[in-house]
């Protein structure tokens, strides 16, 4: 998401839950699908931010249109001081689309490509007392701390009207994300270089065929099949102010994921619709450690993880539907623990959910759920420093989610989105039996959105939206306090004249504080979040 800046993005899908057949590993609780701008005209759109610790922005996005051919092109750079000492940061993302339909419409090719850059100080965490009396420090340890990360990506697009009722498409894919992160945690550890070089190519094939003979009952069947391999290098060393001194990890692995998918869906009543789907998974790879010497492991014999899809919603009346759907993800464990021969199963994680969707007016809407999440043998990665990972068992969650929009007028709307849940660990295991009942860390009890906006007159816009959540465990015993809770409103108001608007926001207004918080083994470890800060915004249409 770093790579993107908010003038290039059109929309994002989130998809909540695990009856989402498209994506098998990348679908463990639900997918979110950034959909970034394309050209449907001639235009040219640049906004400039300045505002609170020395942030600077600027942001162009340019599209052409001409008979059947498109472009896209966006540039993007930011830069701040950040809130706390040694937190200054620069990035910057270049990105281009270009698309070709034919006359007839039937068929489309495109090809896109960005690159991103991220270089930032780290100001380390803070103890307890050092977070409440000066949030802004940042321990002389860390005066070295940062890194970097870049990316590169390329993809191929084509899609295809074969018939009336039948369409597909194909897009093939390689991109790359290179990290390097220079970390020391506390005055007594020693800093540490962590390098991540990951290299992913893949290819994505889907289908849709309405058949017109069914159409008055909406069925639509959809197919597709997906391959992706990683080659990944992941070094660490210890150092000192960025120097190296002694090798700690070289590891080479590779990862390779290949799925498939079919769903059908359809109505057969007015009152009723259905969706079913599968979908299987198969993972390749070896991983090798080189340190003392060379040694290769296979990947895990994990077979085929199938995950089942289900889904339905009925039409109560005009106002009142209800809904219910189930599904399977699954998870591996990353680095080492993927791999051997030593058995450390997938984790099944099986969710359902069933709700009402209501409208009491036309003016405001309502949902209600309530939904659980099972998984087998979860899998968490290690802190022992070791990149390995563990299952720690069966675990529960389950919750209840609401939200609801009112449009009061033309001019004011009210939203807000709840969620309350637990999270368990329902059977750790006999050696674990102790935190069996304990609540997962670092889960809130509870996280709510909700906001207001009002447009009194043709050009201007005011919002204000806010975020809450309860705190959080930190360690699996439950035996460290809880943290993390945290309660911001922001808010901005924007004038548009012809082609120029002007807008100014404010983030965290009242100026809460807020905190990461971890527990390393002897302390709690705290990084403060920003205090309130003012941006100045214009933005140019020609």
């Amino acid at each position: 998401m770093n790579a993107l800046f908010p003038l290039e993005i059109g929309r994002i899908d989130v998809v909540r839950g695990t009856n989402d057949p498209r994506f098998g590993m990348f679908n463990l609780a639900g997918n979110v699908s950034v959909e970034t701008a394309q050209a449907t005209g001639t235009y040219v759109t640049s906004r400039l931010q300045g505002g609170s610790f020395g942030t600077q922005e600027a942001q162009v996005l340019g599209g052409v249109t001409a008979g059947g051919f498109s472009q896209t092109l966006f540039a993007g750079a930011r830069r701040s001081d950040g809130y706390r000492a040694n937190s200054a940061s620069d990035k910057w993302t270049a990105s281009g689309k270009w698309f070709y339909t034919s006359d007839s419409a039937r068929v489309r090719v495109g090809l896109i490509a960005r690159t991103h850059r991220l270089d930032t100080d780290a100001p380390g965490y803070l103890t307890r007392d050092e977070s409440r009396r000066t949030p802004q420090f940042s321990p002389a340890f860390s005066s070295t701390d940062g890194g970097s990360v870049d990316s590169d990506h390329g993809s191929l697009h084509l899609d295809v009207r074969q018939t009336a009722t039948l369409v597909w498409s194909l897009k093939a894919y390689t991109q790359r994300f290179d990290r390097i992160r220079y970390v020391r945690f506390t005055a007594a550890g020693a800093q540490q270089e962590r390098i991540e070089d990951e290299r992913q190519t893949g290819a994505i094939a889907t289908a849709t065929w309405r058949p017109a003979r069914l159409a008055a009952k909406q069925f639509v069947l959809t197919g597709g099949a997906d391959v992706q391999q990683q080659r990944n290098e992941q070094f660490r060393f210890r150092t000192l102010e960025r120097v190296r001194q002694a090798t700690l990890r070289d590891f080479d692995f590779s990862l390779d994921n290949a799925g498939a998918f079919v769903q059908a869906s359809g109505a057969p009543t007015d009152w009723l619709t259905l969706s079913a789907g599968i979908r299987a998974d198969q993972l390749r790879g070896s991983f090798t450690n080189n340190l003392p010497a060379p040694s290769t492991l296979p990947i895990l014999d994990y077979g085929t993880i199938t995950q089942p899809k289900l889904s339905a919603g009925i039409r109560l009346n005009d106002r009142l539907s209800a809904y219910a759907n189930y599904g399977r993800g699954f998870q591996i464990g990353t680095g080492p623990a993927a791999y051997g021969r030593s058995p450390l199963r997938a984790s099944v994680n099986d969710g359902a959910e069933v709700g009402l969707v209501a409208q009491p007016t036309s003016a405001w809407s309502v949902r209600a759920g309530y939904w659980e999440q099972r998984a087998s043998d979860e899998v968490r990665l290690r802190f022992d420093n070791s990149g390995d990972s563990e299952n720690v068992g069966r675990t529960r969650r389950a919750g209840l989610d609401i939200e609801s929009t009112l449009r009061v007028s033309n001019a004011v709307q009210f939203w807000v989105a709840g969620t309350s849940q637990r999270a368990e660990l329902t059977e750790p295991g006999a050696r674990n039996a102790a935190v069996k009942g304990n609540l997962l860390n670092h889960v809130p009890s509870w996280t709510v959105k909700y906001g207001a906006e009002w447009a009194p007159r043709a050009g201007i816009t005011a919002s204000a939206w806010a975020y809450a959540q309860g705190d959080y465990h930190l360690t699996q015993q439950n035996d460290r306090g809880r943290w993390g809770g945290m309660h911001t409103v922001n808010a901005d108001v924007s004038w548009r004249w012809r082609a120029a608007a002007v807008g100014l926001g404010v983030a965290n207004l009242f100026d809460r504080y807020m905190e990461y918080v971890w527990w390393d083994g002897a302390q709690t470890l705290h990084s403060p979040a920003a205090a309130r800060a003012l941006f100045l915004t214009l933005t140019l249409d020609r």
